[in-house]
């Protein structure tokens, strides 16, 4: 029997796979073709699957029907939005390491599957209404390939031949709105083409293992059948896979955007998809009817394979013991203690101090003073869809409660929902163990708490914590401490009818009219409580899963009518008040009249302790808005038009003033920028902090030539009142340098480049 060249270290990875392909049969190859694949094993290829969830730490809850288990606990960061508003490589960079270890290890320890992750989202956010806002890394195409394509190098590690855990780009492209997601066509004029093309091309040079087509089709073609896929493999020199989309083939043909199943395949593999998030044993047939009818030729398939054959080389698959760099690599190698402080340090960078009239912030806490903190985000933590399950989750509420402790101060949590009676047809709710029951007892009746979010939607709480939830066969029952599921059941809408409530649920759908008794009123309460108090925070925002997700973008960007409330009661009550958003999505914030207002993503296991770093000055905010928010004046256009020009979106095309330009972040201290030279094809200037504390500053720069355009930025630690001088490489044009978009503090002249 001839030697298993696939295995075989003195042949390049390019020889071994073309080897393996070789001796393949059609019916084998064809197995291979879809994302979980069976085992070959006369030629030792092992059976598996491609792709995992990584958007912000390894996602290995197995709580999906593949892959029900035991949870396995991981390192969580923050959401990448917010990763990208730390504007830090380096940071970024040890992210990746720290996910990268913890996915080997969980994966050689078998403790999960997954080796090869489907993240980053490089997405370009031109529209903050996007329902998967969170998941991106904002609106230039710049900043987004330079923080995601850290994050890439961290993951994958520094061996020139094989990867530690392998990154996938999410979705190429021009995906940036889940209304009719299946079936819209993101319209792209050629001007903008490299707009959303630029963080693929960047990350791909950062060293991307796949990527992931869209759902949506461009210019009309669907994506996974788009002639692009091969455009940027031929742009970037890209010798990686090609998946599409979970589904991606049949939301294809259920929404017209293909006329049946051989074409739906049959145009996607000729195209460049490479695996498909299908059932295997449909794939595999597709794959020899279609060789049959004569749609494709045995070299596509032979192409495919090798692509995904490259990639499951590079993560160590066809190795003899000895030969994979990182085969070492056990769960005794997870440093959780550093992973815990790497992420503190992450949500501390993360947070963007957006307003500070009369200097609010930091707080000086005193001993013997009242914090309290307040609304929806006190002293919850919320999960993610692509979020894992954390080794801890850090409050608001937790991180001021330390603070407080070390200065003798006192801190009252509360969420300030109303507590109420529910009544349907004269009889009165409680709970027996998980079910809602009902009776004609007024004085057995629970009390419970509605939760106010956005857009309508409430979750009820019951007395012992669960949230009420519709269950399609067993009515009304209380499961869950918190809203989670691809279908959010906990959440409810009602609309006043009559004497009483008209109630949906999750779906819309009617449950019938029920009348509430308020017993307490959750804005009042506050109100009363903030008089006594020395400073109030007010935690604002949205859940990952309610208002928007996955499937549903926003409507617009307004806060919540009981965030809106809540924020009034309490500062008219505290003149120490501010408003903390706990938000993956631009918000109007015009519609308070905040003094103070500090801004971090979701998803970080040390969110609270990052967040009280920020408020109490252990730590000058130092974030940038990756993504502008706009005004209460500005008026969005249809979220499917990606004509971010003639729409006037994006710091890149905006011409009217904002309420918050990308780039924006303030800090507690204050820097002068001067003295810019060019020399030698070098830029540079000098930062001094002219306050009195310590601080990071983030610089950035902008050419000019071809519109606005960010093409270097920095994130440096400069002591009060110590100078920085900082240096990148020239290009032709005129720049400008600043602190953001619009703050701009010099200005160099046009060269010729």
């Amino acid at each position: 029997m001839a030697r298993n060249k696939l295995f075989d270290e003195k042949l390049s990875p390019q020889e071994r796979v073309a080897w393996a392909v070789s001796e393949l049969t059609t019916e084998e190859k064809a197995g291979m073709l879809a994302t979980a694949y069976p085992a070959v094993e006369r030629l030792g290829i092992p059976a598996g699957s491609v792709g995992g969830e990584a958007a912000h730490g390894v996602q290995a809850r197995h709580d999906q029907s593949f892959d029900y288990g035991t949870p396995v606990e991981t390192a969580s960061f923050t959401q990448p939005i917010g990763l990208a508003a730390t504007f830090d490589r380096e940071l970024m960079k040890r992210i990746g390491e720290a996910v990268g270890v913890e996915g080997r290890a969980l994966y050689n320890d078998g403790l999960h599957p997954c080796k090869s992750y489907w993240a980053p989202t490089v997405d370009m956010e031109r529209d903050g209404r996007w329902g998967r806002n969170e998941e991106g890394y904002g609106e230039d195409p710049y900043l987004a390939g330079e923080i995601a394509g850290s994050y890439i190098r961290g993951m994958r590690g520094e061996d020139a031949k094989y990867v530690r855990i392998g990154a996938t780009l999410k979705h190429f492209y021009a995906n940036n709105a889940e209304k009719n997601r299946g079936s819209a066509s993101s319209n792209i004029t050629p001007e903008l083409k490299n707009y959303y093309f630029g963080p693929f091309v960047s990350c791909i040079g950062h060293g991307a293992l796949g990527i992931m087509t869209a759902y949506n089709a461009v210019n009309g073609v669907p994506c996974m059948a788009s002639p692009d896929v091969k455009l940027l493999r031929d742009m970037t020199g890209f010798d990686g896979h090609v998946v599409c989309d979970g589904g991606a083939m049949s939301v294809g043909i259920a929404s017209g955007l293909f006329k049946d199943e051989q074409e739906a395949f049959s145009g996607s593999l000729k195209a460049g998809i490479d695996a498909f998030t299908e059932e295997p044993g449909r794939i595999r047939e597709c794959a020899l009817k279609a060789l049959a009818d004569g749609l494709i030729e045995e070299a596509d398939i032979d192409r495919a394979v090798y692509n995904t054959l490259l990639c499951r080389l590079r993560l160590g698959e066809f190795c003899e013991k000895g030969a994979f760099p990182y085969e070492g690599i056990s769960v005794n190698d997870i440093d959780r203690k550093a992973n815990i402080r790497l992420a503190r340090e992450n949500a501390a960078k993360s947070v963007v101090l957006l307003k500070n009239e009369g200097g609010i912030l930091p707080l000086d806490i005193k001993a013997g003073e009242r914090i309290l903190i307040a609304g929806n985000h006190a002293d919850s933590w919320y999960t993610d869809w692509y979020g894992g399950t954390p080794y801890e989750k850090i409050t608001v509420s937790d991180g001021l409660r330390e603070t407080a402790k070390e200065k003798g101060a006192e801190v009252i949590t509360c969420d300030f929902a109303d507590k109420v009676r529910i009544v349907r047809d004269g009889l009165y709710a409680y709970m027996d163990g998980g079910a809602l029951k009902l009776t004609a007892e007024r004085g057995k009746a629970d009390e419970f708490d509605i939760i106010r979010w956005n857009y309508g939607a409430v979750t009820v709480r019951c007395p012992d914590g669960r949230l009420l939830r519709h269950d399609d066969e067993r009515g009304i029952v209380a499961e869950l401490y918190e809203p989670f599921g691809w279908f959010v059941r906990e959440v409810f809408y009602a609309q006043e009818s009559g004497a009483g409530l008209k109630v949906y649920d999750w779906r819309r759908q009617e449950l019938g009219d029920i009348r509430v008794e308020t017993v307490q009123s959750g804005i009042r309460q506050a109100r009363q409580l903030a008089a006594t108090c020395d400073h109030v925070i007010v935690t604002a925002g949205s859940t990952p899963l309610i208002g928007a997700k996955e499937e549903i973008d926003r409507p617009d960007t307004t806060m919540s009518s009981f965030d809106r409330e809540l924020f009034a009661a309490c500062q008219a009550a505290c003149k120490s008040t501010v408003l903390c958003l706990i938000a993956n999505y631009p918000y109007n914030t015009d519609e308070t009249d905040a003094r103070a207002i500090i801004t971090c993503a979701s998803g970080n296991m040390e969110l609270g302790r990052g967040i009280a770093d920020a408020l109490t000055g252990r730590v000058s905010p130092a974030g940038r808005l990756a993504q502008t928010w706009y005004g209460k004046d500005f008026k969005y256009p249809d979220i499917n038009d990606y004509d971010i020009k003639k729409n006037h979106m994006t710091y890149i095309y905006a011409d009217k003033p904002v309420l918050y330009p990308f780039g924006h972040g303030l800090s507690y201290t204050t820097f002068e920028y001067s003295d810019p030279e060019i020399k030698d094809g070098v830029v540079s200037f000098t930062i001094r902090n002219t306050g009195s504390r310590a601080s990071d500053e983030v610089w950035q720069a902008y050419s000019l030539k071809g519109g606005r355009r960010l093409i270097a930025f920095g994130r440096q630690s400069i002591a009060a009142g110590e100078s920085v001088r900082i240096c990148f490489e020239a290009v032709s044009g005129e720049l400008l340098i600043g602190a953001s978009s619009e703050d701009i503090r010099l200005r160099i002249q046009p060269f010729i480049g």
